[in-house]
């Protein structure tokens, strides 16, 4: 009881004491929050001192900035006009700048000054440069205008030179073609003696006509050649009528006004298009070089037409000219010819002589008899019996020998038509035993053909049935008979090509003729014909059996490299597997260890845990738990007591934590002990 009553009595001097420091606290910090106070209190005092200042300043320094800012202003916009300003005002610009500068510089601040004396700087360089490139551009424009000025008269002058030499050109060229008109006009008008002259006029015509296209060859080729210097001098139709049509106008126009002023003098004609107004009383003026190159050019396209148009007309003409030559001469000659075989000068041919005539011209020997019934003949026509043919019924006599040559001709022909029909018809016989010999053949190519057939068309199903080597054992045994069908077969369709090839070569068309109309022959040819591609799948279907056996061969052995490879990868997954699990067992076991690690070392914190606390329990377990909890919630209400006296209720909050927990003292005692 004493004990606790001393543990009583140190508990209250402890509370007196707390409550004595914590009012001592307390007046500290109203001390120093009174100081705080004041200090702030001094500090926005000058602060407002300090920004008054600082707004008289600001105020004049933004007046500084509005005078600075005008006279900116000033200067950029008299910039601005320098900026714009032409090559011909540049100088005024500049002058105006320079004088804004004088007279606004002192205005501005030193940054401000620098930069905008560099921006005036650099505009007036950057504008300087560009008026120098006008000027530059100009003087280059100007002499460029030069150079071309003493170019084109250069040109105009060498364009005229030119156009001098076009005109004798086509001069020559229009001389040219005048003389083949001439040529054909005379050639049209030939009625010579002889073939001589009137080759003779051909050949001036040929000339004349040659030389005419070598003169407008010249001409056209010149022009071309000399196209873009001779267009100074020949301007485009549509550009001179475009560029005269405002003078016309104007004419016109004036043409108008002058006739409405003067109406009783005579009326005004209006100039056409492209042409200008008549003079009163003014000479023509003189031809000019563009007018007389346009007339020559004109010149020439009349001389090339009327050119063309006559040698158009010279192959005919020419034509003519040598037929009536070669008619003259070929009357000549009959003349010549009646002459020669009128041996008794009677200007008449007896019988004896048309006999002499047909045999001298043709070695051919007329009959008396026929002679006679064409003179009988002539007699009729000329009502009396002469018993001869005049120079006038030469041409009748000449006719006739032909005649009669002529018959006696289709008689030998007819006899070698009959003797050849003759020999088609022995030659069909022969023809029709051969076919039959050749069909025996074609039966037996056709039964060899069918027999390598019958051995190939099973081959396909036994690839699966026989082995390699019997593959390769049957297609030996089946080839030789493919092979011996293909022989048959070929000198089959050998034999019938050759049906023809024993008799004449004159009559081998015809009995080709013959065989393609026999209906046996067709039924044979074709059937030659269907041996080749039937032997050919038979030949195919070997080769493929062949190829069959290969393949199987190859996918035996793929088969078992297949095989060896699976069981390959199957034993290397079995390693894989065995190792994998070994691996994950390892991984386990591992793990399974560091968690009894793990959980030997929680147990080992535990006891010595177990054993530090109980090594700080008290003897008397009880009492000593309940002082404990009292300390606990002592501090707990020590700390909230704190934070209240700020509140300036420290005193009563005190009192009252006080007179709840009466065993604080003791156990915070019990602690610090």
């Amino acid at each position: 009881q004493n004990n606790w009553q001393q543990q009583r009595q140190q508990q209250e001097d402890w509370r007196m004491k707390e409550m004595e420091e914590r009012k001592k606290q307390l007046e500290d910090s109203k001390m120093k929050m009174m100081e705080e106070r004041m200090r702030q209190q001094a500090d926005l005092q000058k602060k407002q001192e300090e920004l008054k200042i600082k707004q008289e300043q600001q105020k004049a320094d933004q007046q500084k900035r509005i005078a600075e800012a005008k006279a900116m202003m000033a200067i950029r916009r008299t910039m601005q006009k320098v900026r714009q300003a032409t090559p011909d005002s540049f100088a005024e610009a500049h002058a105006e700048l320079t004088q804004i500068m004088e007279a606004e510089f002192k205005n501005c601040s030193e940054a401000g000054g620098k930069q905008v004396k560099e921006e005036a700087d650099k505009i007036v360089e950057t504008v300087k440069a560009r008026v120098d490139a006008v000027f530059e551009q100009r003087r280059k424009v100007q002499e460029e205008k030069e150079r071309k000025e003493r170019e084109r008269l250069e040109l105009e002058a060498r364009a005229k030179a030119l156009a001098e030499e076009l005109q004798g050109l086509i001069a020559e060229a229009v001389a040219a073609g005048k003389a083949v008109s001439d040529a054909v006009a005379s050639l049209a008008d030939f009625a010579g003696n002889g073939r001589e002259e009137a080759e003779a006029a051909v050949a001036a015509a040929d000339g004349a006509e040659r030389t005419a296209k070598e003169k407008f060859t010249r001409c056209t080729d010149f022009i071309l050649e000399h196209r873009a210097t001779l267009r100074t001098v020949l301007p485009d139709p549509a550009a001179a009528a475009k560029a005269a049509a405002p003078k016309v106008l104007a004419k016109v126009i004036a043409a108008k006004a002058l006739a409405a002023k003067a109406p009783a003098q005579a009326p005004v004609q209006a100039p056409e298009d492209g042409e200008a107004a008549p003079a009163a009383a003014e000479e023509p003026p003189a031809e000019t070089v563009q007018q007389a190159t346009q007339r020559a050019i004109g010149e020439l396209a009349e001389a090339k037409k009327a050119t063309q148009a006559a040698a158009a007309k010279r192959p005919g003409l020419k034509a003519r000219a040598l037929r009536r030559a070669a008619a003259l001469e070929q009357t000549t000659a009959v003349k010549a010819m009646f002459k020669r075989y009128d041996r008794d000068g009677d200007k008449k041919l007896n019988k004896a002589e048309i006999a002499a005539y047909a045999k001298g011209e043709f070695s051919f020997a007329l009959q008396p008899a026929l002679i006679d019934r064409f003179l009988e003949t002539c007699d009729q026509d000329a009502g009396a019996k002469s018993q001869s043919a005049g120079e006038e019924d030469f041409l009748r006599v000449r006719q006739f020998v032909g005649l009669k040559r002529q018959l006696k001709v289709m008689d030998k022909l007819r006899e070698k038509r009959l003797e050849r029909e003759k020999a088609v018809e022995k030659a069909r016989g022969q023809l029709k035993d051969a076919i039959a010999a050749i069909a025996k053949e074609v039966q037996a190519a056709e039964a060899a053909v069918s027999e390598a057939e019958a051995q190939v068309n099973p081959l396909g199903k036994k690839v699966r049935e026989l082995t390699t080597p019997a593959i390769y054992e049957l297609a030996d045994k089946v080839e030789p008979v493919v092979r011996a069908s293909s022989s048959t077969a070929a000198a089959a369709r050998k034999a019938f090509e050759g049906l023809v090839d024993g008799f004449e070569a004159g009559m081998q068309d015809t009995l080709r003729a013959v065989v393609k109309s026999d209906q046996f022959a067709k039924k044979i040819h074709m059937q030659t014909l269907r041996f080749a591609p039937r032997i050919s799948r038979a030949e195919n279907l070997l080769d493929r059996f062949r190829r069959d056996a290969e393949r199987k061969e190859e996918l035996k052995r793929l088969e078992e490299q297949r095989k060896v490879e699976e069981e390959k990868r199957k034993a290397e997954e079995e390693v894989k597997k065995k190792e994998a699990e070994e691996k994950k067992k390892a991984e386990e076991e591992a793990k399974k260890k560091e968690e009894e690690e793990k959980a030997a070392q929680k147990a080992a914190e535990k006891e010595a845990a177990d054993e530090a606390k109980a090594a700080e329990e008290p003897a008397e377990g009880e009492p000593e738990a309940t002082e404990t909890k009292d300390e606990e919630k002592m501090d707990g209400e020590g700390a909230e007591e704190a934070e209240k006296a700020e509140d300036g209720d420290g005193k009563r909050k005190a009192g009252e934590a006080l007179d709840e927990s009466p065993d604080e003292p003791a156990a915070k005692a019990a602690k610090t002990e």
